[in-house]
């Protein structure tokens, strides 16, 4: 995995100005780099909603799990 991280350049997020975020997915049809965030957000509406997005950076390695905790008792 760290060969492999190492040949990836990393990109950033080209809709967040702070230079720190990295982003996850390369829109194709609108071909920017977006953060997870941000793709859901810009490709909600109807003409957006088919574009294809490719996984990038370190997110290709390992996939982001979201853990939604429940009322535990």
């Amino acid at each position: 995995l760290k060969a492999k991280r190492n040949e990836e350049p990393e990109n950033f997020c080209e809709n967040h100005d702070d230079g720190v975020t990295f982003a996850r997915f390369h829109c194709e049809a609108c071909d920017i780099f977006l953060c997870h965030e941000c793709f859901s957000v810009l490709h909600l509406n109807k003409r957006k909603k088919s574009h294809i997005a490719k996984l990038v950076g370190s997110s290709n390695l390992c996939p982001k799990v979201d853990v939604h905790e429940g009322c535990t008792r």
